[in-house]
């Protein structure tokens, strides 16, 4: 009998052919570890996604304590400048504003002008009626709140010498007026506004434009002469555009143009309103003026006696 070779397989022996187990754990090694490395960059995408979402998200659901302004040191009296004259009157500038829109990256020149009344203390009116323009009192005249088109009452939040004359906030942005002092910002809920009814002051709702030098942006997309209320280098100023533009390209030029906090007010050229200078002249800020509204809301300013 010839003896088994070497290279002969026994029954009782097992020999796996094509088969490196090294190679194998190895292999498995490597792709435990991409998959890995894939769950944590898909965790990390989804939770920056997230993030910017919720950032997104506070620009439209607001809280009073992270985006309302008014306190202390933000707070806007209508005697802007400690060097001002003593006479009550409005200052009248003109400047452009360059901006890169959003949507399609190009830049766009916004003439702008800028309305700066001193030495006067600010309140509403509601009523077309009330409005006279031989007033000598009235330095500065602007149109404040929006009317609904359903029933013509005045939109949202609206405060008249402490009393209460509509509510709903649809518009997140606010004025409140209290112990002649003004204070802008935005938020659904504002202490501010049951100051206003204790204090007999007054308060009305519109669109929010920039909150602490961030631009908030909003739907209506349409263009028009557009008008805010805004607080710029520590003063209290009225700013329209001299064109018509959008809604959010007006909110980027004055956050461009240093503006710290702004709501919107009525625009258009039949928005009632006007500004007297220091030489007695009357500015119109509208070319023409719509016909008789009752709940036409203004915020002026009138001279201190």
């Amino acid at each position: 009998m010839k003896k088994q070779q070497n290279n002969d397989i026994l029954d009782d022996n097992i020999e796996i052919l094509g088969k490196d187990w090294k190679k194998i754990h190895k292999r498995n090694k490597i792709i435990l570890i991409v998959c890995a490395v894939l769950v944590i960059l898909t965790g990390l995408y989804f939770t920056i996604f997230v993030l910017l979402n919720n950032k997104n998200n506070d620009n439209n659901n607001i809280e009073e304590e992270i985006t309302v302004v008014g306190t202390e040191e933000n707070t806007i009296s209508n005697i802007t400048n400690a060097n001002a004259q003593t006479l009550a009157m409005v200052s009248v500038s003109d400047t452009t504003i360059i901006i890169i829109q959003k949507i399609d990256s190009q830049k766009v020149s916004i003439p702008i002008r800028i309305y700066t009344p001193y030495n006067a203390k600010p309140e509403l009116i509601v009523g077309s009626d009330l409005i006279d323009s031989n007033d000598n009192s009235l330095i500065l005249v602007v149109q404040a709140a929006d009317i609904r088109s359903d029933n013509q009452n005045i939109l949202g939040d609206f405060v008249l010498k402490g009393e209460s004359l509509s509510n709903g906030h649809s518009h997140l942005g606010f004025c409140a007026i209290i112990d002649d002092k003004i204070h802008i910002g935005k938020g659904s809920q504002t202490a501010y506004l049951d100051s206003a009814i204790t204090k007999q002051g007054y308060f009305f709702r519109q669109y929010p434009l920039v909150v602490n030098g961030i631009q908030i942006e909003n739907k209506p997309q349409h263009t028009n002469i557009r008008r805010a209320l805004c607080q710029w280098n520590e003063k209290l100023v009225v700013i329209e555009s001299a064109e018509k533009i959008t809604l959010n390209n007006f909110s980027q030029a004055l956050v461009n143009m240093g503006v710290a906090n702004a709501i919107n007010i009525i625009g258009g050229s039949e928005a009632q309103g006007w500004a007297i200078t220091d030489t007695n002249q009357t500015i119109s800020i509208a070319n023409k003026y719509r016909e008789y509204q009752p709940n036409r809301t203004f915020l002026v300013f009138k001279k201190r006696l």
